[in-house]
């Protein structure tokens, strides 16, 4: 709905109603209402929660009528496969604004129909028939009414109550829901995870490693955060420059102040920013807040490899998502990079790529001693990108290389699909439409792209970029047995970086080294049977190192988890001496003692804990403020009501964040909501 002056829609805004069930009225119906910001910074994550399960509402205001329709409704049919779509004017003093509907539905076949209605008056009966009508149309959705198995029901009402209460859960408590809900085996609650995410109900990255310990709830809470750091005034006046440090405090005091890590991850996962390599402190870059002006720079026009796509829709953000693709090819983002533009370099080789939305294509000329190979890599990531589209439609165009054409600044430009198709019937040559010559369709299509040189050049160029899981995936459709060995490797090191037990150094010393040995084995030819080779007994004997290390590391855990069983046998036997009745001194002394040991030994092995730490002492000063000695102890020791077993080590940030959250509620005095459930041991 319009709003006005600053009382702007921030990216998302969800709210869920229950509206009267056409079916039976014994039982409302629930629907989730999403209100997309319109500014254009926002239009950025819109796509990633436009689903086909929905029915759309644009709002028309029609006093300034600056909506967008085309816009809107190509958003929508690219998104969400031409899903059903409600027309609204909003009549707020304002005269109806003539609408060619029959027009639009030319073109649009999804939309219902327009309706009339001035939005802030409740007593013309307008407004009611329009609330009406959505319902309705809401409830004719082809999903709506399907049966779903019961237990899934009541895994998603669970997740709904506390959605209310919770912006986002561990992975671990969304498990313990399933299993109170009898679904029991992991890869049915995975599917059932997949559902959810898709049904919009929470946002699971299943596959991301940082990202796939958390469930977000409130997908509002998602954006809300993430836009904190693309609305702070510091990061736009530095266009899109912050640190991981400015980052952290932007959302320090806020509801995302322990979830920096997750939103950052949230960024890089929604190609709103990338993290420029090699430097510290950790730089980020969000390309949608480039400067909108073209920066001055040299180019020469001339002896240019020049090919295009021409959309019929261009969906906004592709130029900042494919800069955050290829932010490695960019020598300088300050310089040779805007907002609708960017040059890249690769091997003494330049390449301009211009997105010009007015005209719905991208330009790229490429120009150097290698011209093919740059532009195999900018064609890849493109493609690529349009691929997510499902409903695109898109012409990629290639210069004809013919006599004429080839020393010409204006050539003929053959389509690269029909390319690509006269090709797969046996077709060698096409006409030139300005020379009319027969040219050789293989020779056009190998001055633009080379598979083999883009397949050969993707290894080195997803290592380089940090994107290690996807060089594997690729890797291991050529060496199968290798990349199967070299993942469990990474995986087991990145699993115990995230959750902390791993120092961010040894992280990528060994992430490095695993990068190499990809790099080493993807130039040798695959392995026939045993492993063998020189270069993989190398890299083999540096993984080895890496896991003697990784095991070395689970002694000193398992240590630190006798360590703290120990503590808490002690302090179980002085919970047993308690009274209720006020504390001696010394018997609260003694607890301090036993404490501060007992965390200060689990700081060794976990930095985190540093933090609870400082916060249980400057609690601890105010353990005289209540009289209840049993809610003083409770609030003295909050790891001896926690599971620390070696289990719950697969997401120890999510224990970390409970006490923190723990000790915050004592200081409330919301001593009944400490420790509850789910956190006890068994």
């Amino acid at each position: 709905m319009p709003k006005k002056g600053d009382d702007r829609t921030k990216g998302i805004d969800i709210q869920a109603l229950e509206v009267s069930n056409i079916n039976t009225q014994e039982k409302p119906f629930r629907i989730n209402v999403w209100d997309f910001g319109g500014q254009e910074i926002y239009h950025a994550t819109h796509q990633f929660f436009l689903t086909k399960r929905s029915l759309y509402v644009i709002v028309n205001n029609t006093r300034s009528n600056l909506t967008d329709f085309n816009q809107w409704l190509q958003t929508i049919s690219l998104f969400s496969d031409n899903s059903p779509v409600i027309i609204v004017q909003n009549q707020v003093a304002g005269s109806p604004v003539d609408l060619d509907l029959r027009g639009l539905q030319a073109h649009f076949s999804n939309i219902l129909f327009v309706k009339d209605a001035d939005l802030s008056n409740t007593d013309d009966g307008r407004l009611q028939k329009l609330i009406q009508s959505i319902e309705l149309g809401i409830q004719q959705l082809p999903h709506v009414g399907s049966e779903l198995p019961k237990l899934w029901v009541a895994v998603r009402n669970a997740l709904q109550e506390k959605a209310k209460e919770e912006p986002f859960i561990s992975a671990r408590d969304f498990y313990a829901i399933c299993r109170e809900n009898k679904i029991e085996d992991k890869d049915a609650v995975k599917r059932l995870g997949g559902f959810l995410h898709d049904l919009g109900v929470f946002l699971h990255f299943q596959d991301d490693p940082v990202l796939r310990y958390t469930v977000i709830l409130q997908n509002s809470w998602a954006t809300k955060g993430v836009y904190t750091i693309l609305d702070d005034e510091r990061t736009r006046k530095r266009n899109g420059h912050f640190s991981g440090e400015e980052a952290e405090e932007i959302w320090a005091g806020t509801e995302f102040e322990d979830m920096h890590h997750e939103l950052l991850q949230l960024m890089k996962k929604f190609e709103l920013c990338y993290e420029i390599p090699d430097i510290q402190p950790t730089q980020f870059v969000s390309p949608q807040l480039l400067p909108i002006e073209k920066p001055k720079y040299d180019w020469d026009n001339t002896q240019n490899l020049t090919l295009y796509y021409d959309y019929g829709f261009m969906p906004k953000g592709l130029m900042g998502r494919l800069i955050v693709r290829l932010h490695r090819y960019i020598k300088d983002i300050n310089s040779l990079a805007w907002r609708s533009g960017c040059i890249f370099t690769y091997e003494n080789t330049d390449a301009q790529v211009i997105e010009t939305y007015g005209n719905k294509k991208i330009e790229i000329r490429v120009r150097g001693k290698n011209c093919v190979r740059l532009s195999s890599i900018i064609i890849c990531e493109i493609d690529a990108l349009n691929k997510g589209f499902e409903q695109i439609k898109v012409a990629k165009m290639v210069p004809c290389n013919c006599m004429e054409c080839s020393k010409s600044q204006k050539p003929h430009f053959h389509n690269y699909e029909n390319l690509m198709y006269r090709k797969s019937k046996g077709k060698l040559t096409v006409e030139c439409s300005i020379s009319f010559e027969d040219v050789s369709v293989k020779q056009i299509l190998d001055g633009v792209f080379d598979e083999n040189q883009a397949r050969k050049k993707g290894i080195p160029e997803l290592i380089g970029a940090n994107r290690i899981s996807e060089a594997l995936s690729l890797f291991s459709d050529t060496h199968p047995e290798e990349a199967a060995l070299i993942s469990s490797r990474y995986n087991e090191a990145a699993r115990m970086y995230y959750l902390g037990q791993l120092p961010y150094q040894n992280w990528i010393q060994i992430r490095d080294e695993i990068a190499q040995g990809i790099l080493a084995l993807s130039k040798m030819e695959p392995s026939s049977g045993e492993i063998t080779g020189s270069a993989f007994q190398s890299i083999n004997k540096k993984l080895d190192e890496i896991k003697s290390q990784l095991n070395q590391q689970d002694i000193a855990l398992n240590r630190t988890y006798e360590q703290t069983g120990a503590n808490q046998r002690e302090l179980l036997d002085l919970l047993e001496q308690l009274q209720e009745n006020p504390l001696p001194d010394d018997y609260i002394d003694k607890v301090v003692d036993v404490i501060e040991r007992g965390m200060t030994d689990f700081q060794t092995k976990f930095p985190q804990a540093g933090e609870i730490l400082d916060a249980w002492k400057t609690a601890s000063q105010q353990l005289k403020l209540t009289s209840d000695s049993k809610a003083k102890l409770k609030f003295t020791i909050p790891f001896v009501f926690c599971s620390i077993e070696k289990e719950y080590a697969w997401n120890g940030w999510d224990w970390f964040r409970s006490i923190k959250e723990d000790i915050r509620k004592g200081k409330q005095g919301k001593w009944h909501e400490m420790f509850v459930e789910g956190k006890k041991e068994g």
